[in-house]
């Protein structure tokens, strides 16, 4: 499956300990994977002054392309889970729900709108 993928995006928090495990991997993941250029790295659970900050976790990660950073947000998952509807879905614009926004437009932009033609009923007269 990873071979077929157009992308890979791989989730790491800014713990030290989690992008130093992630990199020792990297070699081996990157062989599979057209030696690395359809893979990404996410950073979730982003917390300001917590952990290392996206620049060290690239440069840890060989200059391995970011896709997103997913702040914490512990509050909107736990209220998202107990009313049963994704956060995303939501009307509120949080950081979260702004980022995770952002990464889906990068993964998937939209296309161009179609306008169709403005008709006057079902036929056209010359």
């Amino acid at each position: 499956a990873l071979m077929k993928a157009d992308l890979v995006a791989l989730v790491t928090t800014p713990s030290p300990q989690t992008v130093e495990m992630l990199a020792e991997g990297l070699p081996d993941l990157a062989r599979l994977v057209e030696g690395g250029r359809k893979l990404r790295f996410v950073t979730n659970k982003v917390e300001d002054g917590v952990g290392l900050p996206g620049s060290q976790i690239k440069s840890m990660l060989g200059n391995l392309p970011q896709l997103g950073e997913i702040p914490l947000a512990t509050a909107e998952v736990e209220s998202s889970r107990l009313e049963r509807k994704p956060a995303m879905l939501s009307e509120k614009s949080t950081p979260f729900t702004v980022a995770v926004s952002e990464m889906v437009r990068k993964l998937a932009p939209l296309p161009e709108v179609y306008v169709p033609r403005q008709r006057f009923g079902l036929f056209r007269k010359g």
